[in-house]
């Protein structure tokens, strides 16, 4: 099993996949699936991040269809995103139930990244935050909540991000 529950597992994970920089933020995010982001969701995930790794395209179109989250580092030249999956019915993403897949590792350098956007999920919900990734013109939405019992290290981590990102 590829655990990242814990900050330990989940930096074992992207040393697996050569997805460690000097600088390493660690969080996770799970899919939008609101109106808006459900038609972007799959789609530009995939659309987005296959311009972006174009050496990878085999492997982003299987990646495509797995995305339930996705844990992220945030390293000094990129993002750097193993996806994560639900078995089963999702009536609600948990990230005790989620399984990672570092055999669809991608790398988004920041040179691929036209922007990030950070905000309020809902007008009083800040416990939950909307992301916006913008991969070479594809906007790829998901949110993230701003802590998360089953991922200890989310808090600390995911506010550095939203620190960096979040409109003010």
């Amino acid at each position: 099993m590829n655990g990242f529950r814990t900050l330990n597992e989940a930096t074992d994970l992207f040393q697996s996949v050569n997805g460690l920089g000097g600088s390493n933020n660690i969080f996770v995010v799970y899919k939008d699936t609101t109106p808006q982001g459900k038609g972007a969701g799959m789609g530009g995930l995939v659309g987005g991040m296959t311009s972006a790794m174009k050496s990878n395209e085999d492997s982003m179109k299987v990646f495509g269809t797995i995305y339930d989250g996705l844990l992220i580092n945030q390293t000094e030249s990129g993002l750097a995103i193993i996806p994560l999956e639900q078995p089963g019915a999702k009536m609600i993403y948990s990230f005790a139930k989620m399984e990672a897949h570092p055999e669809k590792f991608v790398f988004i350098p920041y040179t691929a990244i036209g922007g990030i956007t950070v905000k309020n999920f809902a007008l009083l919900n800040k416990k939950t935050q909307a992301i916006k990734l913008n991969v070479n013109g594809t906007t790829i939405p998901v949110c993230a909540k701003v802590s998360d019992k089953d991922v200890p290290y989310q808090e600390a981590n995911f506010a550095k991000f939203m620190q960096q990102y979040k409109k003010k």
